[in-house]
């Protein structure tokens, strides 16, 4: 018997194969989906109490054909629920819902332009807490003095902040006075704001570490000058001020950079930034641009339109770079809105989103399906994803079976399977049991021989 799995080890060692799923559209969460086109960057994973949730802030008043206050919450058990009372609107009661949202400290975060949070005075942010007392949601010491455009947690300098940005001049202490200097940017320390500097001239939309080689800086993105400099949108802090980076990002009638991320294209990490811009320091760009800390250099063709969001994911056939935005095309490509980065160029990822007066994908996180694994939600404007219903959000994940000759789980089909199958044959482990008979025996090592052979798809 040895000297058989010794033979079939060999034969196994050269019938090597990815061990992947096919990913595409879950659709229950988008037909019938939101009743809006401006859920813009309202997204985020937060868990109120039953177990991670996808939550969605905007201006809509529908999610799943649920009566809504502007926020709703999701999971594939439960389906569409509401959460909080009057949402987040103008001080006459109408419905903005938020531009941003995320998850910080384990609670959920909206910004936008909103001054009453279920009824409760805020500033154009603020934290929404569930407990046994109830549900409130809280101004943070009184919020920005202008809308909220980004919002992301960074651990800077050794400590856990959560980083604003947008249109505002000041940050509220503690005694709700609009007296901290935050022009364009500010961060949270979860009992206090702070401030960088003089800030920027304009609009801040995202914030980002990056290191070039000489440690971790930190870099933002938007549509801004710095002071005393050119209209850049691109901008990093050297500890005392924000200055410019590689020449900025210009070209188009409104540029601009939205969003960042950090991939390695295979000669080390570099920063991606995507947005509405034709040109970064000199270099022909369409709307994406990657930064290596001396010089700006292309992502394949880029887009014809604006980037809106960035993600690098592994939802079960291999960890890609992923953008959405409401371009149409890379080059001669098509692409519909949603793509990823296959290495020599951008592709479509499930045919695209489609649909809507203005048809776009605004944001995109990362959720753990239940059962599935890593997957990506997706919101924006669009009634379709890969031709089939998806009013205004959609779930790209592998929604296959898993590939049960992948016994390491590591997504490779390699010795080191047939090794654990091994060990569970040794043991007497029936997770061995390939053919079905409930009986270990050397068919199943001929069945799990074949299927290893046939690879996974």
């Amino acid at each position: 018997m040895r000297q058989l799995i010794g033979l079939m080890a060999t034969g196994l060692l050269a019938g090597s194969a990815l061990a992947q799923c096919t990913a595409d559209w879950l659709l229950e969460i988008g037909d019938p989906g939101v009743d809006t086109l401006s859920l813009r960057k309202g997204l985020a994973i937060t868990d109120l109490g039953d177990g991670p949730e996808v939550l969605i802030s905007g201006r809509f008043t529908g999610a799943g054909g649920v009566a809504a206050n502007g926020n709703a919450r999701w999971n594939p058990i439960d389906g569409w629920r509401t959460f909080g009372t009057s949402g987040l609107t103008t001080a006459t009661g109408l419905i903005l819902g938020s531009n941003v949202a995320t998850t910080y400290r384990g609670d959920f975060f909206a910004g936008g332009g909103f001054v009453l949070a279920d009824g409760t005075s805020v500033s154009n942010i603020a934290r929404f807490e569930v407990s046994p007392e109830g549900d409130f949601w809280d101004p943070l010491n009184g919020g920005l003095n202008g809308q909220v455009l980004g919002m992301r947690v960074i651990e800077f300098e050794g400590e856990e902040l959560l980083f604003v940005g947008g249109v505002f001049t000041a940050a509220a202490s503690l005694g709700g006075g609009f007296d901290i200097p935050a022009a364009g940017i500010a961060a949270w320390d979860g009992n206090a704001w702070r401030g960088f500097g003089d800030g920027v001239i304009g609009a801040v939309n995202d914030f980002l570490l990056y290191d070039a080689g000489d440690g971790p800086e930190l870099y933002i993105v938007g549509r801004f000058s710095v002071p005393g400099g050119r209209n850049g949108h691109i901008a990093r802090w050297n500890g005392r001020e924000f200055v410019e980076v590689g020449g900025g990002l210009t070209g188009g009638s409104n540029p601009r950079a939205n969003i960042m991320t950090v991939y390695d294209f295979g000669e080390g990490d570099e920063l991606v930034v995507g947005g509405n811009f034709f040109d970064a320091g000199g270099t022909a760009a369409n709307c994406i641009v990657r930064w290596n800390g001396d010089r700006f250099a292309t992502i394949g063709e880029g887009f014809n339109d604006t980037v809106t969001s960035l993600n690098i994911a592994d939802v079960g056939d291999g960890s890609r770079l992923y953008a959405g935005g409401s371009f149409v095309s890379s080059g001669s490509e098509f692409v519909g809105g949603f793509a990823s980065w296959e290495g020599d160029a951008w592709q479509s990822v499930g045919g695209g989103i489609a649909g809507g007066s203005v048809p776009g994908v605004a944001a995109i996180v990362e959720y753990d399906y239940p059962g599935l694994g890593s997957s990506l939600v997706l919101t924006g404007g669009f009634s379709f994803a890969g031709g089939d219903t998806a009013r205004n959000i959609a779930i790209w994940a592998c929604a296959g079976e898993a590939c049960r000759v992948d016994l390491d789980g590591d997504g490779q089909l390699t010795i080191f399977d047939f090794l654990e199958f091994q060990n569970l044959f040794a043991d007497g482990d029936l997770a061995a049991d390939f053919d079905g008979d409930g009986v270990l025996t050397i068919f199943d090592f001929l069945v799990f021989q074949n299927e290893f052979a046939a690879g996974c798809d």
